[in-house]
């Protein structure tokens, strides 16, 4: 494998693990008593960066669908108004959507790292569900 797809990883694990850090420090999980409420404690601290770094990958590939491009064109041509003389250099959307074509590839560890952060707070839940119903 290439050195690029294990930083990719790495970077994203260790955002994630940055992510749990914090959480748990500001819940004061060294100070939760019962084991149900440690279990529970992982298991949103494991939640919050697997879903985000899922959601940033699937709102990547919604870029790359293009559905972002009107919302783009509508904002630059606002503010394009706004500005004297901008408004003379006028473009057109087929323009504005031909020079946006640019996709973004090699995302998918976002999606496969926010996945196994997901897998490990699966375990929390169901660890905390049986030291909860015991």
């Amino acid at each position: 494998m290439k050195k690029s797809v294990f930083i990719k990883y790495g970077i994203a694990v260790l955002i994630g693990a940055a992510l749990v850090w914090i959480y748990l420090s500001l819940r004061d999980f060294t100070g939760a008593e019962p084991p149900a409420e440690r279990y529970r404690m992982l298991c949103d601290a494991f939640t919050i960066p697997g879903s985000v770094l899922m959601l940033s990958a699937a709102l990547v590939a919604l870029a790359n669908a293009g559905s972002f491009t009107g919302i783009g064109y509508s904002m630059s041509s606002f503010f394009r108004h706004l500005i004297p003389g901008a408004a003379l250099k006028h473009e057109k959307y087929s323009e504005y959507y031909e020079r946006h074509q640019k996709k973004v590839t090699g995302y998918g560890f976002l999606l496969h790292v926010g996945a196994a952060f997901m897998v490990v707070a699966l375990v929390f839940y169901v660890l905390f569900y049986r030291a909860y119903g015991a």
